[in-house]
């Protein structure tokens, strides 16, 4: 049904616009969400957003500016006419379905079905809001309808193009950077900052091994990596149902798929991953080690105070990972144990073991909280003026069988306020790494731009011990109900046919037991 739709399309716009929206909207589904980020910090600062798709536009050029590609979210063009008919936008490798049409087929057989026949017509690149009368009272009426109505009108009236730039002003997003920080926690890789330590190389000098930091190429592998986990996600999906294959077949890279062929294409996926991680954990370790490199030829205590960063910033992106495991498991658990309304003895049991092991976790994690000794900058970004204090930590009562009920709500929302501030304290760590190692480097290669008298500030201190979660070594959650769950919601024509049948023999055991008495 979808691809008769788009040949419909095509009769009227000819075979290009539709395939060209369908490649934009790619990049406009992360421009939006990361608007929606923006005007929600804005929120937490008591402004708004009057207009949401002003701020998703100049994502998009923030974007541009980030990956240090002028093209992001622009479908490539044909080299001529001629070849209009044969250019393909999307590549054979399974291109995901804009969120907005998660269910339809993938991107590249509707450019298949599109230009099967192909129809040439000039596309009008005037903004699709130029349909609608007073679009710009439109747009604010929507994005006004994104707040609270109540608290709207107390929130301060604030420019996209500013709330925009501030979170895209953070030294991590510089373009020199190629998008390296950008939606990347770097130290996941590594099992500890020895591993960092021991990966990656060096040359014989500062000024050399910085020369080599950063390079061109990294983009493209970025971009790879990026695309390989949307494969990976496309693919797992379609075994999990999650997305439907039109007319029933599977497609990726060329190839026609059975359902039964996914895990081994997904084995070989991630064989792919493991060597594209590798080559970007050599990287990330090889330009932390030139800046201490640089830093123990520099002196005046900043080896010390990068290496306290690194591993400050290793804890903390570990940690934090640590608690949304944790938190994803918990809930769930506790989806799955009243997704039928129903509690009984075994599922009371699965989720008092689940909550167990989760407050034993977090034992440890609060642990490794404690004994992180942060360094003065972010203590004062943080506004504590006693860490060990003023450490969060769960601090629930001991769960049993009488307040489960209670303690794993209250452990959910305690767990997302844990894991918001370290993925807060890891943010402003990754900036002074930044901005430390930016000193250094300038320091190495333009010596005269900066002040080579400034002595580092006190260093910070990583527990000693603290829980690690390395990519892939999440839980695997529970996507679907078990048999007896389905049973009791009647999901699936099994479950159905069986309750069915057990509704039957208990009528008909009634009227045979009424009539025998009879």
């Amino acid at each position: 049904m979808e691809f008769n739709a788009d040949l419909v399309a095509v009769s009227v716009t000819g075979s290009d616009a539709l395939i060209n929206a369908l490649h934009k909207l790619q990049a406009a589904d992360q421009a939006w969400q990361t608007a929606l980020s923006v005007a929600q910090t804005e929120v937490d600062a008591g402004k708004r957003l009057s207009d949401l798709f002003n701020a998703q536009n100049i994502t998009m050029e923030a974007m541009r500016r980030v990956l240090d590609d002028p093209q992001y979210g622009l479908p490539p063009a044909a080299d001529d006419a001629e070849s209009a008919a044969a250019h393909r936008v999307f590549t054979e490798s399974m291109a995901r379905p804009p969120q907005m049409w998660a269910t339809h087929p993938a991107n590249r057989d509707r450019e298949e079905n599109a230009k099967a026949r192909y129809i040439a017509a000039e596309i009008d690149a005037r903004s699709a809001w130029e349909v609608f009368a007073e679009a710009e009272a439109l747009r604010t009426k929507i994005s006004a309808g994104f707040y609270n109505g109540e608290k709207h009108d107390e929130l301060e009236a604030v420019g996209e193009d500013d709330a925009v730039m501030r979170h895209f002003s953070h030294s991590s997003l510089n373009p020199q950077y190629r998008g390296n920080y950008l939606n990347r926690d770097v130290m996941r890789n590594f099992s500890s900052l020895a591993e960092l330590l021991d990966c990656g190389s060096l040359e014989a000098s500062a000024a050399q091994s910085l020369s080599k930091v950063y390079p061109l190429e990294l983009k493209e592998q970025l971009a790879a990596a990026r695309s390989l986990e949307s494969e990976i996600s496309t693919l797992k999906a379609l075994m999990s149902g999650e997305l439907k294959p039109s007319g029933g077949v599977i497609r990726h890279r060329g190839e026609e798929l059975q359902k039964a062929d996914i895990p081994q294409v997904l084995d070989q996926l991630a064989t792919e991953r493991t060597e594209l991680t590798k080559a970007l954990k050599e990287h990330d370790a090889s330009c932390h080690r030139a800046h201490l490199q640089a830093a123990a030829d520099i002196g005046r205590g900043w080896d010390d105070y990068l290496h306290g960063l690194l591993g400050l910033l290793h804890s903390c992106e570990h940690l934090a990972a640590v608690v949304r495991n944790e938190q994803a498991l918990l809930g769930n658990t506790w989806a799955v144990i009243t997704a039928d309304g129903q509690i009984g003895f075994f599922e009371k049991r699965r989720i008092l073991n689940v909550a167990r092991a989760v407050d034993e976790r977090m034992f440890e994690v609060s642990a490794g909280m404690l004994h992180l000794q942060l360094t003065d900058k972010l203590i004062t970004a943080l506004g504590v003026e006693d860490w060990k204090e003023q450490c969060p930590q769960l601090a629930l009562p001991e769960v049993d069988k009488k307040n489960w009920i209670e303690w794993c709500p209250a452990a959910h929302e305690r767990l997302d306020g844990i894991a918001g501030l370290l993925e807060y304290m890891s943010a402003l760590l990754l900036e002074d790494v930044i901005v430390t190692e930016q000193y250094l480097a300038q320091s190495v290669q333009q010596p005269d731009a900066v002040d080579n008298t400034v002595q580092a500030p006190a260093a910070g201190v990583a527990p000693y011990h603290y829980p690690v979660l390395l990519p892939g070594d999440e839980h695997q959650l529970q996507s679907k109900l078990d048999l007896w769950n389905r049973f009791q919601l009647a999901h699936g024509f099994m479950p159905t046919l069986a309750r069915l049948f057990v509704a039957g023999a208990i009528v008909g055991g009634t009227v045979y037991g009424g009539w025998v008495i009879a």
